[in-house]
């Protein structure tokens, strides 16, 4: 872990080193701010992760070059997680991306994870049935 916030703080990031480690520990997981960007860092430690790695893209941020999920495996990751703020980003997720989701990975992921009867996917059909 003090490797993972002596890499962020070069980037501007706000972490308390104690509390990310209680965190980590804790929930495998632990927010920091870069700006005024809340920023969720993993532990690597599930299947879509290494799925998800290949996918991701390097851009500019901040003056430095930065790895980003794609938005379906945000999607994803919400979904994995599904707390009330992790649905109130997927439905933004799907307004921004607006048909340019990669539809197919998407519910190929899912429905290996939870099966097609799981709550989750209903919810997410419903909303993407809005969209339409």
């Amino acid at each position: 872990i003090d490797r993972v916030v002596d890499a962020l703080l070069p980037l501007g990031a706000k972490v308390d080193a104690r509390q990310a480690r209680d965190q980590w520990a804790q929930r495998g997981m632990f927010p920091c701010l870069v700006d005024s960007l809340r920023v969720d860092v993993f532990y690597p430690d599930i299947e879509l992760y290494h799925r998800a790695r290949p996918r991701r893209r390097q851009v500019p941020f901040l003056g430095t070059l930065a790895w980003f999920w794609s938005a379906e495996d945000i999607l994803l990751f919400k979904m994995l997680y599904f707390r009330g703020k992790d649905r109130a980003d997927i439905e933004r997720i799907l307004e921004v991306q607006r048909g340019a989701l990669e539809a197919a990975y998407v519910w190929g992921w899912l429905d290996e994870v939870f099966g097609p009867a799981e709550e989750r996917m209903q919810w997410l059909a419903e909303r993407l049935e809005r969209q339409r």
